[in-house]
């Protein structure tokens, strides 16, 4: 051992100064470091200790002082270890705080002692001194402040070395147990979990390293503690209990070994009926399934699968919870739990709560956000793409929100393969289809994510126009139509900002008020809520007006030379400033959406040159190169997706065309038309790019040559289309049409030419331009070429065709010339406008007569089917093309227009194809008569269904687009309401439709009218049924004149009032609404169809036949079995009969009568009708009435004859019968009437055997379910009682003048019909019942007697059949009850039975039901029975009463 010299304890004397101490101590510490660890140095040693660990050292007040008398201990111990210095407790407790305060000063690695501290704990961990505190009494706290500091000193500046000497410090510790105290635990436990865990993640790190190494230590404390916390429910005094998920989480990361016993029981936490306790177990456990690496599942598959069963729960927020965790569980496990995971993440998708499908398509967006793109699985790709479609907008626009990033990130992504990139092409096509959503907010979703997220805004100019190429080139055709909308959408909201900036900046506000108001409704119309947002837009008008800085701005963004980088930062400015409005509180957001469609963020002028210099490239090159001067693009991506497009780069100049349509003034510069005009050169550009040039506003400055290039495309083509846009190119330039005219007459001097096509076609645009500066020319042209040498050749022979049409590169050559030239003389026409020139009307008779022959104008029979088919089709479109203008149409003969209707049944259905498209077309635009309207009417007899159903679209289009635009216009003129009011319509289409037949003994013709008639009316009729008074007025109205075509006709006049009645028969069961009188209009009929008569009256007649009439003779010819056995059936059953009687036919017949109104069947009033004066009229014109059931039509009934229906009973399977109220408001019984729409309260049938039950369906509504009669004879007797009800004397009743019921209880006063201490009655409609009180041919009134019924049971009523000793007693003698019997029979001899009367009824009611359907409506059969009443009487109703002064002809 060497000899060793320390300083003397006597030399650290407490007087010395600090200076001298301090550097006393220093030479100590470094003569202890250089002392090895042995026991034969104690004696050295120990001296030295026992001096320094007395309290003037361990409680100095310098820092340094301290720390060396620290490290000067520590070196002490190291030496003698494992002996101690110290032989009392309080020393030891004294020197081992004292260390634990010195460790403190680890916190501060920058301090110039921190090399000191680090030796002190070095010493300190490899001597393990603090092994020897375990065993001091009550050491738990100093155990747990030493923990405490090391964790607070440590820091992510250490070096790895400081962390291993704290846990070689630490961790020796704990085994120096044999119990573990709780509170150590929580000492460690405490900086695993949040805060601490954030705070301090070093500390985090060394508490893990501390579990991990002793996990075979704590195991069974950490056991027992979760089966205390989780299992057993028990309160434990630890700090981590409210934190216990968290903590078992934790500990699964850092020594998942000492869960192996604890994991397995959480089955039972995820099965616990407490949500909350589910909650928790599903948040930790899915962290522990979903950490990357972890193999939990693996490890524990039952855990695994009662984990996947969590993400069905019950429980709304344990879902949540569960879904949080799919994105880490596709990204590190989705090799691995693929299979599982799957199905529980579509049904997931398809959640009943919103939040839940939102929260998957948010996983899915972290999967793609952090993801690659094998991350990005197809079947996650098919549940956004199914959730687009979901239900709730917040869904659809996360699922929306989330392709769009998607297809962003991974199509301009270089480490994505060319084939991932195919296989998520079809996402910018879906998203663009969410465009035709009836949201409107799913559109300004669309326009916002294609700015933001599939083109991006931010992106450069070459970037966007490639990436715009790519997308066009590559959606289907219905999303390409959708970016022409939203470009549409943009242009028209520039337009009418245009419109409102020049209002405000307008002088004379008076005059421009219409206009403004125009603009703001046409602004808010494309908003989301159009009639709230056009307050904001109002606001937004008068914040606009007051401020001229916000005017300029606006002007600069609306401006034509604008690029998009200075209106995108203009744009910013503006949002930025409009939010700080006060002014615009509550109307920002739409405001900021008009800016945001108004800001060109697409379209400038370099855009359009670099988009035209791509496709020019395209066109030049077979392969795919660098353009010239633009290396850094690639274009082998873009070139493959034209190519995939039919056409190649066809797709491109189709959006150079839509471009060119809605942003016009992109093109207006001279390098933009110098590059299309090189375009026009190559055959593939020609036509599209003259199409383009045509519709836009260039001069001769911007492209000097555009002149000479169209003259010489027009005379070298062979293209007719070519020639046609050349010439508009030409006329745009506005320069002489002249070398045009003189080179195109000189082709048809060799007319074999292969230019004639194309120079007839020059010809025709110019007579259209330019008819009366060259209408001699012309006029030649047409009489000695057009019409002799084509149209009337007699020379040609058509080529051989089986087919009845065939492609117009098939025709031959001279029908494709007739085709021109009947389109020249056409266009001609149209320049002139001229009605009076004699070439209108022969041109009109030319294409009536080609129509006439079938397309053979010569009938010559040379021409094939297809040839005449087309020249058919020709001249259709013709025709419908001059009848645009006013002056053609006023000239129109109707023999014309009936013959060119005709085409829409033309034999060939391409013709018929056709003939609408074009019709559709000009009708939509308003260009033509609403006379033309009414050929739709026709499709009824149309046999191809889907070219019915594509004809019947086009008709309620137009309907649809007429009404729109009446609400928007809000006219007045009843000129312009007669043009547009799609409802006036119906005279045209009557007097089309009764000049198509020449009979009415033809069944089969008329029915098909009435098929036409009803699919108009259907369309025509109202929902509510508002205008169905002015259709039956109008049909009315009609039948009070003439056929003008032939005013002395009289076949041709019934003709005509048989379609009337066939269509008021039609409109009556259509009609399902309440009938208004108060229609805005009044009926209208053309003089040019309908001539007045000299003495207008009433016309009451019904012409029409009554087979045609009935709705249901049809079902009951393809039903007659069907109908004869349920006929069988209802003769035998005798229950539930509702007579319902003609008084003026039934004579004395005792039935009930029901008075029904068919004028939409509403509710009678008890007032009569005021009828408008008419002073044409006769003053004693009879109230038109309708008969039914034994009366003659031929016989006029008396004017106040009632309209009435009879109705047999029968078994009803469908929902319930109306229920039934007497109205006895009136005094006279005879007043006494039921009526329909009004709650039940009383029921109205005779007291016969009638037994029902109430039965409550799921719909909450109460049915009236007849039981069947217990015997024939007691059905018999209840119908001889009735009628002798019916003949007793009404003097009681008429003396009493009470509004009660005569059928209520008289000592409950309730209905029968209520349920027993119930206020309200089932909801029904009530028919009004009348009692007929006119018996002629007896001298006694009849009477109702009141009986008294007991009130109905809960479930039940019961009306008994009053006994034959009741009857008997109510007549004086046995001989006056005979004589009335006797009289009864003899009444009933005279009109029908009730056994006729039923089987009548219900072959009509059941044979509907029969065919179609195993119950039918109520409401239906009351429609019905209606319908009956007006086919089997002669006059009308009093309801169909209308003044024909009110007719407008």
């Amino acid at each position: 051992m060497n000899e060793i010299n320390l300083i003397d304890p006597e030399d650290l004397k407490h007087s010395l100064q600090k200076d001298e101490l301090i550097k006393r101590l220093k030479k100590l510490c470094d003569d202890l470091k250089d002392v090895p660890q042995h026991l034969d140095y104690s004696d050295l040693v120990f001296p030295i200790a026992v001096h320094l660990a007395t309290p003037f050292f361990l409680k100095h007040v310098n820092k340094d002082v301290k720390l060396l008398v620290a490290c000067a201990l520590s070196d002490i111990l190291r030496i003698v270890a494992p002996q101690l210095p110290f032989k009392d407790e309080a020393t030891l407790r004294s020197m081992f705080q004292f260390f634990i305060k010195q460790l403190k000063g680890l916190e501060d690695i920058s301090h110039p002692s921190s090399k000191r501290y680090f030796y002190l704990l070095e010493n300190l961990s490899i001597v393990r001194t603090f092994n020897v505190m375990v065993e001091l009494p009550n050491s738990n706290a100093l155990v747990c402040k030493l923990f405490t500091v090391c964790f607070d000193a440590i820091c992510e500046k250490h070096t790895s070395k400081v962390r291993s000497n704290m846990l070689d410090m630490l961790f020796p510790l704990l085994k120096e147990y044999d119990e573990i105290p709780s509170d150590i635990l929580d000492a460690i436990y405490l900086w695993i979990l949040e805060p601490n865990k954030s705070k301090s993640p070093a500390a985090y790190q060394l508490a893990g390293d501390i579990l991990k190494k002793s996990a075979c230590i704590i195991e069974p404390y950490v056991m027992q503690l979760f089966n205390d916390l989780l299992l057993m429910g028990k309160e434990v005094s630890s700090k981590v209990a409210p934190n216990v998920y968290d903590l078992l989480y934790e500990i699964h990361r850092v020594a998942p070994t000492t869960l192996l016993f604890v994991l397995p029981q959480l089955e039972i936490n995820l099965k616990s009926s407490n949500e909350k306790e589910r909650n928790s177990t599903v948040s930790s456990l899915g962290k522990m399934f979903s950490d990357e690496g972890s193999q939990l599942h693996s490890e524990n598959s039952n855990l695994w699968h009662c984990f996947l069963g969590r993400f069905f729960d019950a429980q709304l927020s344990v879902r949540l919870q569960c879904v949080k965790f799919l994105t880490n569980f596709v990204l590190y496990h989705f090799d691995d739990l693929g299979e599982d995971l799957v199905p529980v993440i579509q049904k997931s998708a398809l959640d009943p709560e919103e939040s839940v499908r939102r929260a998957v398509c948010m996983s899915i967006a972290e999967i793609a956000k952090f993801g690659t793109f094998r991350d990005v699985k197809p079947s996650l790709l098919e549940i956004l793409k199914e959730r687009l479609r979901d239900k709730k907008w917040s869904v659809r626009k996360e699922a929306a929100t989330t392709l769009a990033a998607l297809f962003k990130k991974f199509n301009s992504d270089e480490m994505a393969p060319q084939s991932f990139k195919e296989s998520i092409s079809w996402i910018s096509s879906t998203l663009l289809h969410i465009y035709y959503y009836n949201n409107v907010d799913d559109r300004f979703l669309i326009e916002i994510l294609l700015w933001t997220t599939i083109i991006p805004v931010s992106n450069t100019l070459k970037e966007r126009m490639e990436t715009l190429m790519k997308i066009y080139c590559n959606v289907d055709e219905r999303a390409s139509r959708v970016i022409q909308e939203i470009f549409k959408m943009q242009a028209h909201t520039r337009l009418h900002l245009k419109g409102l900036l020049n209002c405000v900046k307008s002088k004379t506000k008076d005059d421009v008020s219409q206009k403004i108001g125009h603009h703001l409704t046409s602004l808010a119309r494309h908003c989301m809520d159009p009639i709230r947002n056009k307050d904001a837009i109002r606001r937004f008008y008068f914040y606009l007006d007051e401020d001229d800085e916000l005017q300029a701005d606006l002007v600069k963004i609306l401006s034509d030379d604008i690029s998009v980088k200075e209106a995108t930062e203009l744009a910013t400015s503006l949002h930025s400033k409009l939010a700080s409005s006060k002014s615009l509180h509550g109307s920002i957001d739409v405001v900021k959406l008009i800016i945001d469609r108004i800001t060109p963020l697409l379209f400038d002028h370099d855009s359009i040159h670099y988009l035209m210099t791509i496709i020019s490239n395209f066109i030049q090159c077979d392969t795919c190169e660098v353009l010239a001067g633009s290396p850094d693009i690639s274009y082998s991506d873009m070139s493959s997706c034209l190519k995939d497009t039919s056409g190649g780069f066809a797709r491109g100049l189709e959006l150079l065309k839509v471009i060119s349509a809605y942003f016009p003034h992109t093109f207006l510069q001279e390098n933009v038309i110098s590059c299309a005009c090189e375009l026009l050169h190559q055959n593939q550009s020609t036509l599209p790019i003259l199409k383009i040039l045509a519709a836009l506003e260039i001069n001769e400055r911007l492209c000097p040559t555009l002149q000479s290039t169209c003259e010489d495309l027009v005379f070298s083509t062979s293209d007719p289309s070519v020639a046609k846009y050349a010439v508009k190119c030409i006329h745009r330039l506005g320069n002489d049409l002249s070398p045009i005219v003189n080179g195109c007459m000189n082709v048809f001097k060799t007319p074999s030419s292969q230019q004639t096509h194309g120079a007839l076609a020059a010809l025709t645009q110019v007579a259209f331009y330019c008819p009366d500066e060259y209408s001699t020319t012309l006029k030649t042209l047409v009489t000695k070429y057009v019409v002799k040498e084509l149209l009337m050749s007699s020379t040609f022979k058509g080529n051989p065709c089986a087919s009845d049409w065939c492609s117009k590169e098939e025709l031959s050559s001279n029908i494709r010339l007739r085709i021109r030239g009947m389109k020249l003389i056409t266009m001609w026409l149209l320049g002139m406008k001229d009605g009076k020139a004699k070439i209108a009307s022969s041109t009109l008779r030319l294409l009536h007569t080609i129509v006439m022959n079938k397309g053979d104008l010569m009938e010559e029979n040379v021409l094939n089917k297809a040839e005449m088919a087309h020249l058919r089709l020709a001249a259709g479109k013709n025709f419908i093309s001059l009848c645009k203008e006013l002056c053609y149409y006023s000239i129109l003969e109707f023999h014309h227009f009936q013959t060119m209707a005709e085409l829409i049944l033309d034999p060939c259905i391409e013709v018929r194809r056709g003939f609408c498209i074009k019709l559709n077309k000009e009708l939509t635009s308003l260009r033509l008569p609403l006379e033309f309207l009414s050929i739709f009417c026709l499709i009824g007899m149309e046999k191809n269904s889907s070219l019915f159903t594509a004809h019947r679209e086009m008709l309620l289009r137009n309907i649809v687009i007429r009404r729109d635009l009446l609400k928007q216009s809000q006219m007045s003129s009843s000129e312009k309401l007669a043009a547009v009011m799609p409802d006036y319509v119906v005279p045209y289409c009557v007097h089309l439709l009764a000049n198509r037949i020449e009979s009415l003994t033809n069944e089969h013709e008329l029915f098909s009218i009435k098929k036409c008639l009803s699919i108009l009316l259907e369309a025509i009729l109202h929902e509510d049924g508002s205008n169905f008074s002015f259709l039956r007025s109008t049909f009315q109205a009609i039948k009070t004149t003439e056929d003008n075509q032939a005013p002395q006709d009289k076949n041709r006049n019934e003709i005509l009032y048989a379609v009337c009645d066939i269509a008021i028969s039609v409109l009556i069961t259509k009609n399902i609404g309440v009938v208004s009188n108060d229609f805005p209009v009044k009926p209208r009929l053309p003089l040019k169809h309908f001539k007045q008569k000299e003495v207008i009256t009433p016309n009451h007649k019904i012409y029409a036949p009554t087979i045609v009439l009935d709705s249901s003779v049809e079902i009951e010819e393809n039903t007659s079995k069907l109908n004869n056995k349920r006929s069988a059936k209802m003769s035998k059953s005798k229950e539930n009969l509702l007579t319902l009687s003609v008084n003026s036919t039934v004579e004395n017949s005792p039935a009930i009568k029901v008075q029904t109104n068919l004028s939409g069947f509403a509710k009678h009033s008890e007032k009569p009708r005021k009828r408008p004066s008419n002073s044409s009229l006769s003053p004693n014109r009879k109230t038109p009435r309708v008969s039914f059931l034994g009366t003659d039509s031929s016989k006029e009934n008396s004017p106040n004859e009632d309209l009435s229906l009879v109705i047999g009973k029968y078994d009803y399977e469908g929902p319930p019968p109306p229920d039934v109220e007497i109205n006895n408001s009136q005094s006279s019984a005879t007043n006494t009437s039921l009526s329909v729409g009004s709650p039940a309260k009383t029921i109205t049938k005779p007291k016969s055997i009638l037994k029902t039950t109430m039965v409550k369906s799921k719909y909450k509504q109460v049915h009236v379910k007849p039981k069947q009669a217990t015997s024939k004879r007691l059905a018999k007797a209840a119908l001889r009682h009735s009628q002798e009800i019916a003949l007793k004397s009404t003097k009681k009743i008429r003396q009493k003048s009470t509004s009660k019921s005569p059928f209520k209880n008289e000592v409950s006063g309730k209905s029968p019909l209520r349920k027993s201490g119930s206020s309200k009655s089932p909801s029904r409609k009530d028919v009004n019942i009348k009692l007929d009180s006119k018996n002629e041919g007896t001298s006694k009134s009849p009477s109702v007697k009141e009986v008294n019924n007991k009130p109905a049971s809960r479930k039940s009523f019961t009306l008994k059949s009053p006994s034959r000793k009741e009857i008997s007693a109510k007549s004086s003698s046995k001989t006056e009850v005979k004589q009335k019997v006797s009289s009864r029979k003899e009444v009933s001899t005279k009109s029908p039975s009730i056994k006729e009367i039923k089987s009548q009824i219900n072959s009509k009611i059941f044979s509907k039901k029969n065919s179609k359907s195993s119950k039918i409506s109520i409401s239906k059969t009351f429609r019905l029975s209606c319908l009956l009443v007006l086919i089997k009487s002669k006059p009308f109703p009093s309801s169909f009463h209308v003044s024909t002064s009110s007719i407008v002809l």
